[in-house]
């Protein structure tokens, strides 16, 4: 009887240490980009493309996250040669899902140039801080009546060294 009830205590004991061994299945994960986590914010614009030269335009921004923000800030400045002459930061307070927020700005493009108005957007949701950046092009014929082409972004210049090895020549851009 003894041995029965060692042995009875034994399967139990070895069936339940089997049972808490095992790992729990766990739900499939979501598969992610391997980069920084982006704001998920559609940016909009009611100007891009050829503009007229030297003239004060209103440029009305527009930023509708997709979730939720508990803060919604957004900040537009010019790149090669676009001036943005006032109103390149705002916040939006609390923004739900969805809804867009408005941020007009004066943006100026010399005659000839061909640069970018660039949007940056910061939404905090979740007690986490997510930031994205959107860029549209804008363009003013220049004195032939040409419209000139953005210039394009590159990684640098390839070279080789003097000993043959494939080198990366990097050109650092003055900031504006």
């Amino acid at each position: 009887m003894k041995t029965h009830l060692l042995f009875a205590l034994t399967s139990l004991g070895l069936a339940s240490s089997s049972l808490a061994t095992e790992p729990a299945a766990r739900p499939p994960r979501e598969v992610r980009s391997p980069g920084k986590p982006r704001a998920a914010v559609t940016v909009t614009t009611d100007l891009a493309g050829a503009v007229s030269g030297n003239t004060s335009h209103l440029v009305r921004v527009a930023a509708a996250p997709l979730g939720d923000c508990a803060q919604l800030l957004t900040t537009v400045h010019g790149t090669e040669g676009v001036e943005v002459l006032d109103g390149e930061a705002r916040s939006h307070g609390a923004v739900a899902s969805g809804v867009r927020a408005e941020h007009p700005v004066r943006a100026r493009v010399p005659p000839g140039v061909a640069g970018r108005l660039v949007v940056s957007t910061t939404c905090m949701s979740g007690g986490q801080r997510l930031a994205s950046v959107e860029s549209f092009v804008l363009a003013a014929k220049g004195p032939s009546g040409q419209l000139p082409k953005p210039k394009r972004h590159t990684l640098g210049e390839v070279t080789t060294d003097g000993e043959g090895r494939r080198v990366r020549v990097m050109q650092s851009t003055p900031r504006e």
